[in-house]
């Protein structure tokens, strides 16, 4: 059975300016220290590709009893052309439904036999399979994967199974509001761009697509030179290795090309969209152009910006006539250029009215101009790199955390989290108001407005 994801001052005492700047940057630096020894106090990442082009990453934590095993296959959703949509997500539910070496189920029941259990997800820029086991069992472990990958039969009673599961799964997903919001905000702000397209498909892609259509996707993308196997855990590196080029060698390389770079379209002016929305809702979505992982420095300092925008819960945000909005700022480095996006919703209180997605959508506005009328300062910033210092810490807490984050960055050509560790430190407040510069300027956002339905009123009859 696999599961599938589809990711002031202190008590009133008051302090001048130099003496809590001081203050905060004694803290963070005792704390990166702390950090560094407790969760990045390992062994070097052991990393190599094979001739064939798959990579593997290691990182040995002899403290741990288990391994954890991740493999990252660079064949999502920005991989399909036009008449794939939806190819990405199928693919990721029925790689495991028969190869020529093993009938439909008993992919499953081999890594279960190993105390394991096979999970997955779709991304944007992948489909990522991992489980946990333990050391003993590693070398069976990765012989079920090569075959996964390599010798799916995608059958076709199994394809028209999983469609049923990934509908579902579908309309769960589309019922939510934000999910619906956020869709829409990347068709408009992203036309002909890789990630236009919802990563899992929509429910129309995924009732069209054919066997043929996942095959031909699965030959072309799931190549050796795509895929990326991370192990995390109580392994010895040497053994570990041999056993990746032992499995992995012989599987021969395809002559594919990188997809290409394609940049966030340019804009003279900002860009305006109105829909109605579902039930009685008010909703906005407000977009800018973001960097790509590869661009290291503008990648963290996207990452320190929507940390310092924040929510209606914490940062600049976090304002009273925001609250109960569920404000939120989001910014995931991507193997593409993408977004940084601040999503919101009309408060259950306030009346259900055009006006107050305008008003929503001002506030919002004033802290993002805020932030070139009052650059960040340092205590703000040192506050924020503590944050996303903190949240590292515990993504990189259990081993299947740490080759998350490794493989993840392998994919997208990021920071590794010992690079991104060092890159956060470094940055400075001058950097952050560079990025706001050239990424947050006001005529370059685009705007999804939900709309309340408006209920006429109906005088009754005597």
């Amino acid at each position: 059975m696999r599961n599938r994801v589809w990711i002031p001052d202190e008590a009133g005492v008051r302090k001048t300016k130099t003496e809590y700047e001081a203050m905060v940057q004694r803290t963070l630096t005792t704390f990166l220290i702390l950090l560094g020894l407790t969760v990045f106090g390992l062994p070097p990442i052991n990393a190599e590709t094979l001739p064939n082009g798959f990579k593997y990453r290691i990182q040995r934590r002899p403290e741990s009893q288990l391994v954890a095993v991740d493999v990252w296959v660079r064949a999502g959703a920005s991989s399909e052309r036009r008449d794939e949509k939806g190819c990405a997500h199928f693919l990721e539910h029925t790689l495991f439904k028969g190869t020529t070496h093993r009938k439909s189920g008993e992919t499953d029941f081999a890594i279960e036999q190993l105390g394991g259990i096979w999970q997955a997800a779709t991304g944007p820029d992948y489909v990522h399979l991992y489980t946990t086991i333990v050391p003993a069992a590693l070398d069976t472990a990765l012989e079920i994967l090569d075959d996964v990958l390599r010798n799916a039969l995608l059958p076709t009673e199994e394809v028209e199974k999983e469609r049923r599961v990934i509908l579902d799964e579908l309309g769960k997903y589309e019922s939510e509001l934000s999910n619906r919001l956020l869709a829409h905000l990347y068709r408009e702000a992203l036309p002909n761009h890789p990630y236009q397209d919802p990563p899992g498909g929509t429910t129309d892609t995924i009732q069209s697509l054919r066997r043929a259509q996942l095959a031909a996707f699965y030959k072309r993308n799931y190549t050796p030179e795509r895929c990326t196997i991370v192990l995390v855990g109580n392994v010895i590196e040497a053994n570990a290795a041999n056993t990746i080029e032992k499995v992995f060698k012989s599987w021969k390389a395809e002559s594919t090309q990188d997809e290409p770079v394609v940049p966030v379209p340019e804009r003279v002016s900002a860009l305006f969209v109105e829909a109605e929305a579902p039930l009685s809702d008010g909703a906005i979505a407000i977009g800018w152009s973001a960097p790509p992982a590869k661009n290291a420095k503008m990648a963290v300092c996207g990452r320190v910006v929507a940390e310092i925008i924040g929510s209606s819960v914490a940062g600049r945000l976090a304002l009273p006539e925001l609250a109960g909005t569920n404000a939120n700022t989001q910014y995931t480095p991507r193997y593409q250029p993408s977004l940084l996006h601040i999503s919101a919703r009309l408060p259950a209180t306030a009346p259900p009215s055009p006006e107050q997605v305008t008003q929503l959508e001002m506030a919002i506005l004033r802290v993002v101009t805020s932030l070139t009328k009052q650059p960040v300062t340092t205590p703000e910033l040192q506050l924020a790199k503590r944050q996303i210092a903190i949240r590292l810490r515990l993504d990189s807490e259990t081993c299947l955390g740490l080759a998350r984050l490794i493989g993840y960055a392998a994919t997208v050509e990021g920071d590794n989290p010992e690079q991104f560790k060092k890159n956060l430190a470094l940055l400075n407040t001058k950097d952050i108001n560079e990025y706001v510069q050239q990424y947050l300027r006001p005529h370059q956002r685009v705007v999804v407005r939900y709309l309340p339905k408006t209920v006429p009123n109906v005088e009754s009859k005597p």
